[in-house]
């Protein structure tokens, strides 16, 4: 039991680099031992592609919060050395932040793990997506009202992405995350979604065109909201 346990936690091991753009976005990649190459990606919707096509190889228990501790192990040690060598340990080139993530759980239709600074070895729970991206946001210094994650969301607002216009009414704030519905006007359909996760998921899906391709989403008009669905 406890050798399945230290896999678990080694595949559920990566190391995020993380930037702040000049528009308040955020870019950078994830390291993890079951790929060769980094995983770059572009805005908080390519960090969520990264993380779920990691956590899609992982076998996350749906049990509750996540251990406020990240396993060490010979294998997140390589990942160290690793990540020291390609983007540099010290000096000018090391990147503005790098965190220690662990996925641990996946209940409440998102995830539950831990983030720990590797500056300045603060480390973090989280108790879905959402509350990942705030802790990011927080960290990198950038205000929730610039982004698509306001801070009091609850009531229905207009975005767009790649033609498409989209409704979401944010209903309920549980879990740490959003539930409510989202009506995709071209399409002519109305969905409910348990988590901030779930509705980026079904965004996702509905596009074709590849997320990490510039600001996924250009709010119409900046912040308003319009008629509940």
């Amino acid at each position: 039991m406890k050798d399945r346990t230290q896999r678990m936690d080694e595949q559920a091991y990566g190391i995020l680099v993380i930037r702040r753009n000049l528009d308040d976005q955020v870019s950078g990649s994830l390291y993890h031992h079951l790929h060769e190459e980094k995983l770059r990606f572009n805005g908080y919707m390519g960090l969520m592609e990264v993380l779920y096509m990691l956590s899609g190889s992982l076998a996350l228990p749906a049990a509750g919060l996540a251990k406020d501790r990240l396993s060490e192990s010979s294998l997140s040690s390589r990942l160290e050395e690793r990540v020291n060598r390609i983007e540099g340990g010290t000096g000018a080139r090391r990147p503005r932040h790098t965190y220690q993530l662990q996925l641990r759980h996946y209940f409440n239709s998102t995830w539950q793990g831990v983030l720990r600074s590797r500056e300045t070895g603060e480390i973090w729970q989280f108790e879905s997506f959402l509350e990942l991206i705030r802790i990011l946001e927080l960290q990198l210094g950038i205000q929730s009202e610039q982004t698509w994650f306001p801070q009091q969301p609850q009531g229905t607002y207009m975005y767009r992405r790649n033609g498409q216009r989209f409704a979401v009414s944010i209903l309920f704030q549980r879990n740490k995350t959003w539930q409510g519905q989202m009506r995709w006007i071209e399409g002519r359909r109305t969905v409910n979604f348990r988590s901030c996760l779930e509705l980026m998921l079904m965004l996702k899906e509905i596009s074709s065109d590849k997320l990490s391709e510039g600001r996924i989403f250009d709010r119409i008009p900046i912040a308003k909201k319009v008629s509940a669905i």
